[in-house]
Formats: C-alpha cells, sequence, structure tokens
C-alpha cells in the first residue's frame, strides 16, 4: 500500500504546481492588455508625428523583441551561471523547432484576432468563446479516445463558461480596443457573417495553440521554446505592422515613452508570461490553462481595480467563485480517479 501511495502524492503536489502555474498564467495575462492600455493613456499626450506612439500594432511587435533580447540575456545568464542544468535539457532540434511553428503561429495569428474581435464584437461574445475552448478540448480529447464525456468533468467545464458570461453580463459592450486598434476590416469585414467567422476562428485557434503546444513544452526545455516562440512571433508581427503602417511605423522608435513602455510590458510582463505559460503547459497540460481563463475577467477586473482605478463589480467576484467551483468538481475528479487506480492492482 505504502509504495502505491508515495506515486499518489507525488502526482498531487504535480497537480498543485501545475495548477498554480495555470492561475499564474491568467493573472500575467490579464496584466498584459492593462498596462498597454495604461501606456497609452500616457502616449495621447507625448505624440510622434501627430499619434499616439503606444497601440496594440506596437505592443505587439515591440513588446515580443524586448521580450525576445530578455529572454535571450536571461538564458545566457543561467547558462553562466549552471552548467549541469545545461547538459540536463533536452537539446533544441530542427524537429522540435519544426513542430512547434503550427501552434506558435497559431498563438499570434490568436492575438491579433482577439485585438480585432474586442475591437468591434461585443465583450460577452469574445469571452464566452475563449472560455468554450476549454470545452472544445476536453470533446476533442473524448473523441480522440472513443470515450463518452464524463459528467462531473462536463458540468465543470460548463460552470466555468457560464462564469464568463456572469462576469460581463449579456448586454455589456466594450470598446478597449477601439482606439488601440487601428486594423481589421481590410482583414475580416465587420459584417454579422465576419464577425461570427471571427469567433470561429478564435475558437479554433485556441484549441489548436493549447492542442499543439502542451506536447512541445514538456520535451523541450522552457527557455529555449519560449525564446524560439517569442522570436517567430517577433517575425509575424514585424511582417504584419509594416504591411499595416507602413515603414513610418518604425519612426514610433523615436519615443522615449515607447522605449519606457516596452520594457516593463515586453521585457518584464510578456517575458514572464512567456516563460510561465510555457512551463503551465508542460505541468498543468492545455485543458487546465484553458480553463483556468475562466478567472480572466475576475483577474482583468481585480487588476483594473487597482491599477486604472476601475469599478470592481459584485458580477466579477461571482464569476470568480462560479469559475473555481468548475475547476474543483473537474481537479476532484481526476483526484479520485488517480487514487482508485493507485489502489486497484
Amino acid at each position: 500500500m505504502k509504495n502505491n501511495m508515495a506515486p499518489a502524492r507525488s502526482s498531487q503536489s504535480a497537480d498543485k504546481t501545475g495548477i498554480a502555474l495555470a492561475l499564474a498564467t491568467t493573472g500575467l495575462e490579464a496584466l498584459q492588455p492593462l498596462v498597454l492600455v495604461l501606456a497609452y493613456q500616457l502616449g495621447s499626450t507625448r505624440l510622434v508625428n501627430g499619434h499616439n506612439p503606444i497601440n496594440f500594432c506596437n505592443g505587439l511587435l515591440f513588446g515580443n523583441a524586448f521580450s525576445l533580447v530578455a529572454l535571450l540575456l536571461a538564458r545566457r545568464f543561467q547558462r553562466q551561471r549552471d552548467q549541469r542544468s545545461r547538459d540536463q535539457e533536452t537539446a533544441w532540434n530542427s524537429r522540435l523547432a519544426f513542430t512547434s511553428l503550427l501552434p506558435i503561429g497559431c498563438n499570434a495569428l490568436l492575438e491579433v484576432a482577439l485585438v480585432i474581435a474586442f475591437s468591434r464584437i461585443s465583450a460577452i461574445q469574445v469571452t464566452l468563446t475563449v472560455a468554450c475552448t476549454a470545452i472544445a478540448l476536453m470533446i476533442w480529447d473524448c473523441l480522440d479516445q472513443r470515450k463518452a464525456p464524463k459528467t462531473i468533468p462536463t458540468v465543470g467545464a460548463v460552470l466555468v463558461a457560464l462564469s464568463a458570461w456572469i462576469a460581463l453580463g449579456p448586454t455589456t459592450d466594450t470598446e478597449t480596443g477601439v482606439e488601440l486598434s487601428a486594423m481589421g476590416v481590410k482583414l475580416i469585414p465587420n459584417t454579422t457573417t465576419g464577425n461570427g467567422l471571427l469567433l470561429v476562428l478564435i475558437l479554433m485557434l485556441g484549441m489548436l495553440y493549447y492542442k499543439y503546444s502542451e506536447p512541445v513544452t514538456r520535451e523541450a526545455s522552457i527557455f529555449a521554446y519560449a525564446i524560439w516562440q517569442t522570436g517567430v512571433q517577433t517575425f509575424i508581427f514585424f511582417i504584419w505592422a509594416i504591411t499595416t503602417f507602413g515603414l513610418a511605423h518604425l519612426y514610433d522608435l523615436q519615443s522615449p515613452l515607447l522605449w519606457q513602455a516596452m520594457l516593463v510590458y515586453g521585457g518584464v510582463i510578456s517575458t514572464a508570461y512567456t516563460l510561465v505559460e510555457a512551463a503551465a503547459l508542460a505541468k498543468a497540460g492545455g485543458t487546465l490553462v484553458a480553463l483556468c481563463e475562466g478567472f480572466l475577467p475576475f483577474a482583468s477586473g481585480l487588476l483594473a481595480w487597482l491599477i486604472l482605478r476601475e469599478q470592481l463589480t459584485f458580477n466579477l467576484v461571482i464569476s470568480c467563485v462560479i469559475a473555481g467551483a468548475g475547476i474543483g468538481l473537474i481537479e476532484a475528479q481526476k483526484l479520485r480517479s488517480r487514487d482508485q487506480a493507485a489502489i486497484d492492482p
């Protein structure tokens, strides 16, 4: 019996670490746009060539570029400090690099799609779509294993999606991305059909990212994957920025505020988010990380209350409780199944 219980305790410890990393990923994900909004507000008083140098396009491009530099410097420091960890890591190779191109590309397109969506679609529709990613992943796993979905995990996933609806309410809209985003109509028409396809695209991109990034993060070192991901995304966002705004877009680098904002947003917050998310995907798996997105409305509301002095509503608190109950049901079911497997001969 003792031999059976030791692996169970180790597994429980790993589960706690995975949940903690997934929650940290959600918190950093909520913090990123708020810092960019705050920088945009400051940039409105410090124009460059007559326009605000801080926008989501600059955040995606220069944020990833500054994050790439920070990751490379951190990686070099780690290598110099601990030679043994470098020798024990899985070598980054061309196979891993090629395999990761699909999830990395999906993640880059997902970020752009979310910016476009929040600039013209009601927040509740976008938030529900993101919340349903975990349900879609669970259905995918059931189809892949040719098993019927279990009742308790299904109820838990539905509760997480329901928490997103409660967080914002059925009639709440947002204009968060309208002034910060200057693209979208050329890519997808701002029509009912176009916006519906945009939401479907967001769901599909989220599923592909979580599903196919998980095995790469488990096989490769976290630093190697994070550096490769940030490098590829920097290249993608550079091409997007130049084709959308032209080379004049690079003149925004004349702004000292842009450098300061990107050092905080890209060099610190985005770097931490990339590393923590990769670790969460490796430890907890894509489905749990997607489920923890149910806390995103509450985390965003809490941070907006602390940073931007916006009101923290009762709905956000209730949504946090419901999302926690949903994830708790799913994790409790996993724990019972694992303990039963350890007891059975």
